[in-house]
């Protein structure tokens, strides 16, 4: 449950219809464009590292495990809340790093600080497009 005051209540809503004026004027836009998840990603992780959360209660020193764990909550909470956006497309533009799995195939996987948010972007998008082949071959959708 969010208190009242977080990001997407009614409070935080109010305060930006506020500052940036009527949300009805984004209704003739039918894509939201990220450009990008990475350098979103590093934003989210560079607020967490100032946050309570992110520092020892007992030395009151830097504490990254605290830190990323929160990153993981916020970007999985702001995908999903994007995820529900109803009557948009949605398109996230990232940096792709080259991996070996288990098997040693070849396999990329997005470039996002932390691991939470890489593994479960799958679960909050739709397609993926990815690069192919020599020229690229753009194809790939989440089953």
């Amino acid at each position: 449950m969010c208190r009242p005051e977080q990001p997407y209540r009614q409070a935080h809503f109010d305060e930006v219809c506020g500052r940036f004026g009527d949300p009805r004027v984004l209704a003739k836009y039918d894509t939201v464009f990220i450009d990008s998840i990475t350098v979103a990603g590093r934003l989210c992780f560079q607020w967490c590292r100032g946050q309570p959360e992110a520092h020892s209660e007992k030395t009151g020193k830097p504490d990254v495990r605290g830190a990323y764990g929160l990153h993981g909550r916020e970007m999985i909470g702001w995908l999903t809340h994007l995820q529900h956006t109803r009557g948009k497309n949605v398109w996230f533009v990232g940096i792709l790093d080259e991996k070996l799995d288990d098997f040693h195939r070849k396999v990329f996987v997005p470039q996002i600080d932390g691991s939470k948010t890489g593994l479960e972007l799958s679960d909050a998008t739709t397609h993926l497009l990815l690069p192919y082949g020599n020229p690229p071959i753009f194809a790939g959708a989440w089953s």
